[in-house]
């Protein structure tokens, strides 16, 4: 799991002012054990795939826009993505 974090915020007594990061990139070298079968982020709104890339043990993610925060989820298991999504649909996405 992958949390990214936009620090470019300031917090005022008027208020929070965030700048957003467009086509935000993350790039780092993946532990020997693990080879991504899917990435993707959990939110909200539920799971989504994000775009990625992996070369010489290293993974590329594109990550678009970054408002605050963004949950990734990289993982070899391949039910995962869809075990999360069943969980969701029946259980949190009524409510949202």
């Amino acid at each position: 799991m992958l949390l990214c974090v936009n620090d470019d915020y300031a917090c005022t007594d008027v208020g929070t002012t965030i700048q957003s990061i467009n086509d935000a990139e993350v790039s780092f070298d993946l532990p020997s054990w693990l080879s991504p079968t899917q990435v993707f982020e959990v939110d909200y709104k539920g799971v989504r795939d994000v775009s990625y890339g992996v070369a010489s043990g290293r993974i590329n993610l594109h990550l678009g826009r970054v408002d605050v925060t963004r949950m990734i989820v990289i993982t070899s298991d391949s039910t995962l993505k869809s075990t999360l999504q069943s969980l969701y649909t029946n259980t949190y996405g009524p409510r949202v």
